[in-house]
């Protein structure tokens, strides 16, 4: 037994559940939220009880009008409580949305306008200039994974994650 944690109030856990998805060329589908400066992966927070396959495969159909089936996780990032404003402690995943062909051209879906502004594809090298650190560092390494073949499946409760 755990006796670092209260089980009368157990600390919230916040997950942010990104999509990675890359076009022919190599560049990165990215979406710019209204509520804080610069570009990010398309994706979001899961709702309680929402698994956290399903959470991505709703924020990138939200976000972009994309529905693609995910079941690989490229990344793993702990993301410490933060004061300002306060927020809990949590883990952001990177899934792996493959690569789009054809027809790459995405448009920002209506119903998406009131929380972003854009969406755009930005090459491997230009990421740090569109988003802060912490997010760019994210981006890059869940690229260098794709690119090496290094993800594990998503599972809940030893069982292929739904989406």
């Amino acid at each position: 037994m755990h006796t670092d944690v209260d089980p009368a109030d157990p600390p919230k856990l916040r997950r942010e559940c990104l999509v990675l998805i890359r076009d022919g060329h190599g560049a990165v589908l990215m979406v710019k939220p209204k509520h804080t400066g610069g570009w990010h992966l398309p994706g979001g927070h899961a709702h309680e009880g929402e698994p956290s396959t399903a959470a991505a495969v709703r924020e990138l159909k939200e976000q972009t009008g994309i529905t693609r089936q995910l079941s690989d996780v490229l990344l793993v990032d702990d993301v410490p409580a933060a004061d300002e404003p306060r927020s809990a402690a949590g883990i952001s995943l990177v899934f792996d949305g493959g690569t789009l062909t054809g027809n790459t051209a995405v448009q920002l879906p209506a119903r998406a306008r009131d929380a972003l502004r854009g969406v755009r594809w930005v090459m491997a090298h230009e990421v740090e200039r569109y988003t802060f650190p912490p997010l760019s560092r994210r981006i890059l390494t869940a690229l260098s994974c794709a690119d090496h073949g290094m993800h594990v499946p998503a599972y809940a409760q030893g069982r292929p994650a739904p989406a």
